[in-house]
């Protein structure tokens, strides 16, 4: 019978084990839980990443972009879709075209919190460090998303 549940041995007991100590059951509400958790902030970032796209092409030139990202041309850049967070980073630290933006916050705490979630960002797309992009940089992904989102038109 099929009760949407799998059922853990406990530590060093094999499930075939003569002893049949059971440590658990996994529910798929367990399973869908943990995925959402593993899954969030890879979502956050992904969401953060084309916040940060989206305003900077709905308000900035792609020439003025393209010159502070991409000065002598190597990397061939013709679309704000080829941007990086660098890139973003790079663009909204230049003081003119912050103030492109016309937003009423303060450029250096913005840079500021920009570049925490970019190395929060790195350990997670790099698998280094869990814990850093962990629970507490959820709210973190969370409040600059809808900043962007109130900012950015």
């Amino acid at each position: 019978m099929d009760l949407g549940i799998c059922v853990v041995p406990s530590p060093g007991n094999p499930s075939h084990d003569q002893t049949n100590q059971i440590a658990g059951i996994i529910t798929v509400a367990d399973v869908a839980a943990e995925y959402g958790a593993t899954a969030r902030p890879f979502l956050l970032i992904g969401d953060l990443d084309r916040q940060l796209r989206r305003v900077i092409s709905e308000s900035l030139d792609l020439a003025g972009v393209i010159a502070l990202c991409d000065p002598d041309g190597r990397r061939k850049l013709s679309g704000f879709d080829q941007l990086s967070y660098g890139d973003y980073q790079q663009v909204l630290s230049n003081q003119e075209q912050w103030d492109k933006l016309g937003w009423p916050l303060d450029r250096k705490s913005f840079i500021a919190r920009l570049d925490e979630l970019r190395e929060i960002r790195n350990e997670l797309m790099h698998f280094n460090d869990k814990d850093k992009a962990g629970d507490s940089a959820i709210p973190m992904l969370r409040n600059m998303i809808e900043l962007l989102r109130e900012h950015g038109g």
